[in-house]
């Protein structure tokens, strides 16, 4: 049994984001860019697989040190268990009330590290990825296979 790869246009109804890293580690860029789903099919298409999309784009901070890059390109993880936590907490207040399920969430918002003396919970790299607008986008050649080929930028 085959199943299809998944596609950009799928990111709207598990409403999650397109999150896109360089795998390159010598790159300089810290964290990896998120895309809303409207975003990406506007920019990538809906029918564009995940695999084709990370051909297409291209690390800006690595083309300009002139290194090799290798974009990888996923759903966000951090969407995906934002939404299985609300349908958690929606069955949770369902079976023992709002209350309990609000008190469910701040347990859950305190975080493993909160009882330890040494600090706070402890932060999850995504949450701090930059969200892009329109206008970064930058367009390469007409050879989709090398580095200064028909791909795009993900900043």
């Amino acid at each position: 049994m085959t199943h299809d790869p998944p596609r950009i246009g799928e990111l709207v109804a598990a409403e999650q984001r397109l999150e896109i890293w360089c795998e390159n580690l010598r790159c300089s860029r810290p964290r990896p860019v998120m895309w809303s789903p409207q975003e990406a099919i506007e920019r990538l298409g809906a029918d564009t697989t995940y695999v084709q999309a990370g051909r297409r784009l291209y690390c800006p901070a690595c083309r300009a040190a002139g290194y090799d890059t290798r974009v990888s390109v996923r759903a966000s993880i951090e969407d995906f268990y934002d939404r299985l936590n609300r349908e958690k907490l929606a069955d949770y207040a369902e079976k023992y009330g709002q209350e309990a399920a609000v008190a469910l969430e701040r347990h859950w918002a305190l975080g493993p590290m909160s009882s330890c003396a040494a600090g706070g919970p402890s932060s999850k790299s995504a949450r701090g990825a930059k969200q892009v607008g329109d206008g970064d986008v930058k367009r390469g050649g007409s050879d989709a296979s090398g580095p200064a080929g028909n791909r795009s930028a993900f900043e």
